[in-house]
């Protein structure tokens, strides 16, 4: 590794920290609308990001490949978990938004609880693909935890708090 000059390493460290402060994992949570209690069992879920689908590709004579982006990608999937309770929160939770259609919105927030710095709304969300819960004798470190896929739409829309 070389030795940079301390003046080359002040002026890097001032660049960086005027970028802002780096995000911590945690703070974040997921809200489910009508069910805003289980961002307090909400463990994995996404943080959607707006980009194109993939490319299209053509090409022009001698053989030169040339390519553009595709629709922007609103449909998107991702993981979601939970941690599962005695009282079974999340399961009715889960029964009552599918014995009503299965659609829901939902909103990833950034920041502390009920104190966000910036929200991700998304549209039109349902869970599927849920397994069935593992149970392990075994596991005495564990949670028991509830993971499916949650599909949602996200037109590329951060409110700022």
């Amino acid at each position: 590794m070389s030795v940079s000059p301390a003046d080359l390493l002040a002026k890097n460290y001032k660049t960086a920290q005027a970028l802002g402060q780096k995000e911590a994992q945690c703070d974040a949570y997921f809200e489910i609308e009508g069910y805003e209690n289980l961002k307090f069992l909400a463990k994995t879920f996404p943080r959607p990001v707006l980009a194109s689908a993939g490319t299209l590709e053509s090409y022009l004579p001698n053989g030169v490949k040339v390519q553009q982006p595709q629709q922007l990608q609103v449909a998107q999937t991702h993981e979601v978990s939970f941690y599962v309770t005695r009282g079974g929160q999340v399961e009715k939770a889960l029964n009552a938004l599918n014995n009503s259609g299965g659609i829901f919105q939902a909103t990833v927030h950034l920041g502390q609880v009920d104190k966000p710095y910036a929200s991700y709304p998304l549209t039109d969300c349902f869970i599927a693909e849920i397994s069935p819960l593992d149970q392990d004798i075994e596991g005495v470190g564990q949670h028991v935890m509830m993971s499916g896929t949650l599909y949602y739409h996200y037109f590329g829309e951060r409110k700022e708090a």
